[in-house]
């Protein structure tokens, strides 16, 4: 169950999610008046090195991290790219162009 309170402004996960769909779904949690909200995820950044250049074995996949959950969080591609990608199949997106979005913060 997921909270329901307009008045949200940072979702932190504490620790990698392992989908980026997840990851998403969680974060929606904020910003439902339409003012601005950030989401947080704090790893300690050697994890993350390490995950970026590991394989997984074939006996871990399913334990494994999604690949693009380690892209959004520490590549340093636009994350909106990343999400529109993933998300809506889109791979349109060059970074933060729209006039009415805000950018991330890779851009």
């Amino acid at each position: 169950l997921g909270v329901d309170d307009p008045n949200v402004r940072l979702v932190v996960h504490g620790g990698m999610p392992r989908q980026l769909v997840n990851f998403v779904q969680e974060s929606g949690r904020g910003g439902r008046n339409r003012q601005k909200s950030e989401s947080v995820v704090v790893i300690r950044r050697s994890w993350l090195e390490q995950q970026q250049q590991q394989e997984p074995q074939e006996e871990q996949k399913s334990w494994a991290w999604d690949e693009d959950t380690v892209e959004y969080v520490g590549g340093s591609r636009c994350r909106r790219e990343v999400l529109d990608r993933e998300m809506d199949g889109c791979i349109d997106r060059f970074g933060c162009e729209e006039e009415e979005e805000e950018m991330c913060d890779v851009c």
